[in-house]
């Protein structure tokens, strides 16, 4: 016994022509899409140098830091018991901002003093 393979030779070839019409289709739509987007000519997009709003961006960002940690410094003077400070001997009194200060210097201060050795 012998099945024949008519039916489905047929088949496949009938599926192949198909999927090259679909691809001469695409082809021929996409070429026919370039062609009308070249003659609109669309103005090509400006290249931008975002260097300069990006430093400005984060030496204000460094001021608003630079004046909340003052805020904060002395709010917690203000809330540390007075008899705590006296305790100290008055030594403590300031030492938050002492200590703050010496890790960090602020980028306004650091701009005015590179301003007044000329750089």
């Amino acid at each position: 016994m012998t099945i024949s393979t008519q039916p489905y030779t047929a088949v496949a070839g009938q599926a192949r022509q198909a999927t090259e019409k679909s691809v001469e289709t695409f082809k021929n739509m996409s070429q026919q899409l370039t062609t009308q987007l070249e003659e609109l000519r669309l103005p090509s997009i400006p290249s931008i140098d975002l260097t300069q709003p990006v430093g400005w961006y984060f030496d204000s960002l460094q001021k608003v830091v630079d004046f909340n940690r003052g805020v904060v410094t002395q709010w917690a003077q203000l809330l540390t018991p007075a008899a705590q400070r006296e305790g100290d001997g008055g030594s403590g009194e300031g030492q938050t901002e002492d200590q703050a200060d010496q890790n960090h210097e602020p980028a306004w201060q650091s701009d005015q003093s590179n301003e007044a050795q000329g750089e």
